[in-house]
């Protein structure tokens, strides 16, 4: 490889380099590319089976909670009896919501690697876990006022009656 000097054109370097290349590196180069392929598809991966955080569960627990106080706060109780069954999950909800999240500040040192990976893949479970757990409730919350609604509005509608015409005409 000739010696090169302050003078020399980028471009001549740029030959230089690329002639001189043993393909060694270029195998190192290809390993390099590789990994960060697969190191970018592995995070894309775990967000895709993981995408809820801590933060989406508490609001969707302060959504069926405002839910079901203005389902309560209206003259008559829509949900009725039930509406303590529904309080009862919420509150089991937000108590392991809490756990999760105080959970969180007891994370492991970086350093141990493996450690800490288990330990953000049992949080990541765990806040999935929640938040599934926390819609199927929502639903079953949303289908029941619908549910009474609709009951309370058949039982409350006028009867309608229509006239039958038995083909007698009164003139």
């Amino acid at each position: 490889m000739p010696a090169l000097t302050l003078e020399t054109p980028v471009s001549q370097v740029v030959q230089e380099v690329s002639a001189s290349n043993n393909g060694g590196s270029s195998v190192l180069m290809y390993v390099l590319v590789i990994g960060a392929i697969l190191f970018a598809t592995g995070i894309g991966a775990v967000k895709w089976l993981y995408p809820n955080t801590i933060e989406d569960v508490e609001r969707e627990i302060k959504s069926a909670g405002e839910l079901i106080q203005e389902n309560m706060a209206i003259g008559q109780n829509i949900l009725g009896d039930s509406v303590w069954r529904f309080r009862d999950r919420l509150i089991q909800q937000n108590e392991e919501a809490r756990r999760i999240r105080n959970k969180m500040n007891a994370e492991p040192d970086r350093k141990d690697f493996v450690e800490w990976i288990v330990f953000r893949w049992r949080q990541m479970r765990d806040v999935k876990a929640n938040y599934l757990s926390l819609m199927n409730l929502k639903g079953e919350l949303m289908t029941a006022i619908d549910e009474r609604k609709r009951d309370l509005h058949t039982r409350h509608a006028p009867i309608l009656t229509m006239a039958v015409d038995d083909g007698f005409r009164a003139d």
